[in-house]
């Protein structure tokens, strides 16, 4: 099996790290498979500060809402005003809260509460989320001013001329020829292209059957 010695980071991806100061919100919005968490993680590690990882365990807004709370501003009152609380867990010093799987107590009220309270304190606190489904679209107001950070699936997907690095990052090495017909089968998806290139090792031949199976099962998820 391929084993990576590190994640392999696009180099869009990291032009976008360089502008996380700017944004309170960070949004990583793309299927399974593209990459999220790991681009987070990386993301998180240019955080100059405390960054805390919440895995969401309800599918309940509300419920979620108060989680979110307790956990980084425990005793205060989760209907507290937006600035009592962000000035609560910014207390020693700037903070990004990174949360995974967004998109099981995703709501539009939820998204713009965690919005406000970033834009609470905006030089102390950030929000980052990462979710399978839309919350907010390149044309809405909070992208439009400057207010998150929109990264999708394009800006995480493997272009052609990284699939080779990717592989190598993988230790495992593939031809040109090979590397075309890697990005041919998967358009760069992540998932795809590891699935592909652990079969290949396994057989010594590159099949699409390796991952398209895997790639129907996200595009089912996708429409749920």
């Amino acid at each position: 099996q391929p084993r990576p010695r590190k994640p392999y980071i696009t180099p869009r991806l990291k032009v976008l790290a360089a502008q996380l100061p700017d944004y309170p919100m960070i949004l990583l919005w793309a299927p399974v498979g593209c990459g999220k968490t790991v681009a987070a993680g990386y993301l998180a590690r240019h955080f100059k500060g405390q960054a805390f990882r919440m895995n969401l365990d309800t599918y309940n807004p509300d419920t979620f809402w108060i989680r979110f709370c307790n956990q980084l501003a425990p005793g205060l009152d989760p209907e507290s005003p937006l600035p009592v609380l962000a000035g609560a867990i910014c207390r020693k010093g700037p903070v990004l809260v990174l949360v995974d799987d967004y998109q099981k107590a995703q709501s539009p009220q939820l998204s713009q509460r965690l919005l406000d309270l970033a834009l609470a304190l905006p030089e102390r606190l950030k929000i980052m989320i990462c979710s399978r489904h839309r919350v907010f679209t390149e044309d809405s107001e909070p992208v439009c001013k400057g207010q998150v950070l929109l990264i999708q699936d394009r800006d995480l997907l493997l272009d052609e001329k990284e699939i080779i690095p990717f592989c190598r990052s993988c230790q495992v090495r593939v031809s040109t020829v090979q590397a075309h017909t890697l990005y041919a089968a998967t358009q760069g998806w992540m998932m795809a292209v590891f699935l592909m290139l652990t079969d290949f090792v396994r057989t010594g031949q590159l099949r699409l059957s390796a991952a398209l199976p895997r790639f129907l099962m996200t595009q089912v998820d996708q429409l749920e």
